[in-house]
């Protein structure tokens, strides 16, 4: 009796769990079977049903023979045999497993490995994207300080500097149809505007000069005076107006800027005791600007220079006829003395008639011969000069 009420109990036991575990035919044979990955499986049927209605992950292709089994894909977990021989559970959400299993292919699966966490990788400063304009700060603290120091004193593209200096010109020797004659030197002012187009490193100047200089005076004959065929000096005082122009290059050192150059002087010459004269000159100029503030630079300069200064002397008002006459000489002489424009002309003529003149009548008569052999033309006499210059530059 006893062993007849616990086989009726397993009976029915196994018969809920077929139940409950055997799926519907419907569904069952609309699930295709995939191919079977070895031999073995296909000659074999499935001990369960529900194991050969699974589909199995189709193999790698590899080289291995068909017989060889295959390894499954790693990215899925192999399926979870059922415990005492009971299939697997059918589902459509992974609320329909129990956990820790999910829904896989309509059948409760063990849950696949999780991938490991990446790691985040940091990003080189060059990937990451350029600011917005408006988002760039300015620099702080020194380097601000420099920023602003160095606009402060930038030299301007272009500038202007007005200079007063001292001009000094040496002995300018020249030699005329055989008589020598000299520039006496001579120094005075000059004041110039400088004009510079350009700033630092290369740039461009024109400056308008007027100057104001004074030869010394031979006592002896006045600013024309001789004391004797030769020398003749030529002096008194000169005014010249004209330019300089020229390229420097200027050195940036913080505020102060260095410079060198290369440039002409040139000017016309007036004065009292000439018709007029004209100066040319080659001039290398050496100088510095110094920033004192944001708009305004000193300016010293020194400017070495060497060329020709040309004298274009007056004719003499002397009455040469009246003077030779009043020595006792006759038209001939007189008429002889003018025509003489040379130095071996002159002491031809001297060899001749001096024994019959005073020492003051042929002084006056070398002199006139002189002067008037000079006042052909313009007469250039070559020598270095010299300029000193200091002002202010703005901006």
């Amino acid at each position: 009796m006893i062993i007849e009420h616990s086989a009726k109990r397993f009976l029915s036991t196994v018969i809920l769990i077929a139940v409950v575990a055997w799926p519907p035919a419907t569904k069952a044979q609309d699930e295709p079977s995939p191919p079977s990955q070895t031999g073995e499986a296909e000659k074999s049927p499935s001990p369960n049903p529900q194991l050969a209605a699974e589909p199995t992950p189709p193999s790698p292709p590899g080289p291995s023979s068909p017989s060889t089994s295959q390894a499954p894909v790693p990215s899925q977990a192999p399926a979870t045999a059922p415990a005492a021989g009971v299939g697997l559970m059918l589902c459509t959400r992974d609320a329909d497993c129990p956990v820790p299993q999910v829904c896989q292919d309509s059948a409760c699966r063990a849950a696949p490995p999780r991938p490991l966490p990446q790691q985040p990788t940091a990003v080189a400063p060059s990937d990451s994207p350029l600011p917005a304009a408006d988002q760039v700060k300015e620099p702080q603290g020194p380097l601000a300080d420099a920023k602003d120091a160095q606009d402060e004193h930038a030299f301007s593209w272009f500038s202007a500097a007005p200079e007063l200096g001292y001009t000094f010109f040496p002995e300018a020797a020249m030699q005329v149809n055989g008589f020598k004659a000299t520039v006496n030197a001579r120094n005075g002012f000059v004041a110039k505007l400088h004009l510079d187009l350009g700033g630092d490193g290369l740039s461009f100047e024109i400056a308008p000069l007027f100057a104001v200089e004074a030869g010394g005076i031979d006592q002896s004959g006045g600013s024309f005076g001789s004391t004797s065929v030769d020398p003749r000096n030529l002096s008194g005082s000169f005014q010249s107006i004209g330019a300089q122009l020229g390229a420097v290059y200027r050195f940036e050192i913080s505020r102060f800027y260095p410079h060198v150059g290369l440039g002409l002087h040139a000017a016309y010459v007036m004065g009292r005791d000439i018709e007029y004269g004209a100066e040319i000159y080659g001039r290398i100029p050496l100088g510095f600007t110094l920033y004192l503030a944001k708009h305004l630079g000193l300016v010293v300069e020194a400017g070495f220079m060497y060329g020709v200064t040309g004298i274009k002397q007056p004719f003499s008002n002397i009455d040469t006829a009246q003077l030779v006459a009043s020595a006792g000489l006759d038209q001939q002489a007189a008429d002889e003395l003018s025509s003489i424009n040379s130095r071996q002309e002159l002491e031809q003529w001297l060899a001749t008639y001096e024994s019959q003149l005073s020492a003051e009548q042929a002084a006056t008569l070398k002199q006139d011969v002189i002067n008037n052999a000079l006042a052909q033309s313009i007469r250039f006499g070559n020598g270095f000069g010299l300029d000193l210059m200091i002002g202010l530059r703005f901006p």
